[in-house]
């Protein structure tokens, strides 16, 4: 089935026939993972602030997330640092936001060459949300659940 004439950044987005072993998942599937910074819904979280920080950090991220596809799935620094960025600006509204930072582990292998500079990047990275959710006085949980999801993200 041919993908429709769409531009070309956006042609990959929507292109769910092409999945398969040689090539990766269709990156629409990705964002099913943005779910998560709604989980405070199910908390029984008190007051909105949460969800309008949370809804006004989207279009950030979308951009970000656009722009990485339009580099040809080679994701550039900034990019990887502004989805860190990002987490690090709703950390405060929404403990969920460590899904941001999901996002930059999983590009960062993509941004820098080699193993250990990705590793070291989603170290440095997962160190500073750590201090940030100590300060906060977050549930140190928050701490553990990140460092194992993006480990696993920036395989």
């Amino acid at each position: 089935m041919k993908t429709p004439d769409w531009p070309r950044g956006l042609r990959r987005f929507a292109a769910a026939d092409q999945a398969g072993p040689e090539r990766p998942m269709p990156p629409a599937l990705w964002l099913l993972y943005l779910g998560f910074l709604f989980m405070p819904f199910t908390f029984g979280e008190r007051g909105w602030g949460w969800l309008w920080a949370t809804l006004l950090s989207l279009p950030v991220f979308l951009t970000l997330y656009l722009g990485w596809l339009r580099t040809r799935w080679s994701a550039s620094l900034p990019l990887v640092l502004g989805m860190a960025l990002l987490c690090y600006a709703l950390q405060p509204f929404n403990p969920f936001a460590n899904t941001y930072l999901a996002y930059a582990a999983a590009f960062a292998p993509l941004a820098l060459p080699g193993l250990l500079r990705p590793l070291l990047l989603t170290a440095a990275l997962l160190a500073l949300l750590a201090i940030e959710v100590m300060l906060l006085g977050q549930p140190l949980l928050i701490i553990a659940i990140s460092v194992l999801i993006c480990t696993v993200c920036g395989r």
